[in-house]
């Protein structure tokens, strides 16, 4: 093959790649009628569709906001949910190391956090899908099921 047709067929094979279309995503994560307070809602492009998974994380307040790279790649996804609330109790802090935290002779407290809804949703079993679709508001809101 000579260089010329070396560099034909790399340009042709280059041409073909593109990115994908994307979209902003967001909406908010509920669980028993209230805002989770923390974890992370991931966007896996299915039936066909190309692009990487998204990820979003979820704030304090339920909201989510996928918008890196330009968004979540257009087209149907699976969407795995990982959500955390506050119990209301406050439990000593540990460090990395799982030894308990001190701050002047006292325990260091802070709020406990556990995570909520069926193990499937965190997954590639999760029941949820979307179709993200160009040009459009893509609000996505998810209640967690107990």
């Amino acid at each position: 093959m000579t260089r010329l047709a070396v560099a034909l067929a790399a340009s042709v094979s280059l041409s073909g790649c593109s990115e994908p279309s994307t979209a902003i995503v967001h909406g908010t994560v509920t669980y028993q009628g209230q805002p989770v307070d923390q974890g992370s809602v991931r966007f896996v492009p299915i039936e066909g569709n190309t692009g990487p998974p998204s990820l979003g994380a979820i704030a304090n307040d339920g909201q989510y906001r996928v918008e890196a790279r330009g968004g979540v790649p257009v087209g149907k996804h699976r969407v795995e949910v990982e959500a955390r609330c506050k119990t209301g109790r406050q439990v000593q802090r540990n460090d990395l190391m799982g030894k308990p935290v001190f701050i002047d002779g006292q325990p260091a407290m802070s709020d406990e956090i556990v995570d909520v809804g069926p193990v499937d949703y965190v997954g590639s079993k999760s029941p949820l899908t979307c179709e993200v679709v160009a040009g459009e508001e893509n609000r996505f809101d998810i209640e967690i099921p107990e």
